[in-house]
């Protein structure tokens, strides 16, 4: 039986405030249903035909339609799909450090996202030179297809034009959204892995999160052909972040791990510009 006293009151309601992160989270990435009008459709991990095809679709097959951009519309890419990663990031079926999982078999393929660390992966089948991994698509890996070959109703069509826009996967907010008043970032006690973290320097760009602001409202992020992908969360209280957003710099600061974080959070010290 567990006993719910004081010690153990603060573990529960952290909990609760991550559960409901992700909830809203998963509501966000929830997208509408969409008809294939093709006889045949490729399906692309970046929204252009220069882009490798990784896996096709015929007339009739349904699609979760994420977000419009550009005349492409972001989807949820079938277990069809085709990704690969680093055989040297990957042990006994877990992500050991980040990696890019990639649409082919060399860095050369571009990149659908990053995958965490203790991110577990299924592998089926080893390239011929055993450096790369050919896996099973992840739970909600996204890819992209031509908008003009699928067919949404008027009411799903309305309400993708609603939906707020998604980098990678966390909501970044406009311009025209963000406060300059400095955040109250009080150092919220969260159940880190590691209690004293070790000091390192990430390099990328500062974007601003919607989810989590209990706890952490930016994020260090790399950016790969217009899009965004989360390395580390980060928080300070020397730092007015908005400040640096969708600025390229280094970071420094203590990083530690938070359980069931796929990102780690990291208490800023010092952010260096860069040219």
């Amino acid at each position: 039986m567990i006993n719910l006293n004081k010690k153990n009151s603060f573990t529960y309601k952290s909990l609760a405030i991550l559960s409901c992160t992700i909830l809203m989270t998963l509501s966000l990435n929830a997208g509408v249903q969409g008809v294939v009008s093709a006889d045949k459709l490729n399906l692309r991990v970046k929204p252009s035909t220069k882009y490798a095809k990784i896996a096709q679709v015929k007339k009739g097959d349904k699609l979760e339609v994420i977000k419009h951009k550009d005349g492409w519309y972001q989807v949820i890419a079938p277990s069809s799909a085709t990704v690969w990663v680093s055989a040297q990031y990957v042990e006994s079926g877990v992500i050991k450090k980040e990696v890019h999982l990639r649409a082919g078999p060399t860095v050369a393929y571009s990149s659908y996202r990053f995958a965490a660390p203790g991110e577990k992966v299924t592998v089926l089948k080893t390239s011929d030179n055993k450096a790369w991994l050919k896996i099973t698509p992840p739970t909600g890996l996204k890819a992209w297809v031509s908008a003009q070959y699928v067919f949404l109703t008027p009411e799903n069509a309305a309400k993708l034009a609603k939906k707020p826009t998604v980098i990678a996967e966390n909501k970044t907010e406009g311009p025209d959204q963000i406060s300059d008043k400095k955040e109250d970032t009080k150092k919220e006690l969260l159940p880190f892995i590691n209690s004293k973290g070790k000091v390192v320097n990430v390099e990328g760009y500062i974007v601003r999160l919607r989810e989590g602001a209990k706890y952490v409202t930016h994020a260090v992020a790399t950016k790969i052909n217009g899009d965004y992908f989360p390395r580390c969360y980060i928080r300070s209280d020397r730092h007015n972040l908005n400040l640096w957003k969708g600025k390229r710099v280094t970071v420094t600061g203590k990083q530690r791990w938070v359980k069931g974080w796929k990102r780690p959070v990291m208490d800023v010290s010092k952010i260096t510009p860069l040219m």
